[in-house]
């Protein structure tokens, strides 16, 4: 039998896109922020976080956007960061919280929860893009 072509290929060769899922808005996810930040300056990679375009308006928030270069959370920005290529690079890849602006509405104080509303879009963009998802 022949073999398939992800038996013949490393994963990091098929440069696919790269999606990293951080914990619901109730948490200030700092390990997200650290990851952010040592992917870029010393793995190399060029991670982009997906945050509400309001982020770099929003004083505090703002200054944060340096260490997870943040794109706006939107169909559009989120299919071109998936879709980027470069020498050297995988797949674009991108760090999200997968609850939406629901999860920041509906946080609550001593409870880690996932919303997740009737929408599947961030999902449905990953299917779209062959993106791989980590959790």
């Amino acid at each position: 039998a022949k073999p398939s072509t992800i038996e013949t290929t490393t994963f990091q060769e098929q440069n696919l896109p790269l999606v990293c899922l951080a914990c619901p808005h109730g948490v200030f996810n700092y390990g997200a922020i650290i990851w952010c930040t040592i992917s870029r300056w010393i793995c190399g990679w060029e991670q982009n976080t997906g945050a509400a375009g309001v982020v770099p308006y929003v004083p505090g928030i703002r200054y944060m956007d340096p260490l997870i270069w943040s794109i706006n959370a939107d169909r559009r920005s989120i299919k071109r960061t998936l879709q980027q290529r470069g020498p050297g690079r995988r797949g674009g890849m991108l760090g999200m919280v997968p609850d939406g602006i629901l999860g920041a509405f509906r946080s609550r104080h001593g409870v880690d929860e996932l919303v997740i509303g009737k929408k599947r879009g961030l999902m449905r963009i990953c299917a779209e893009e062959g993106a791989t998802i980590y959790t």
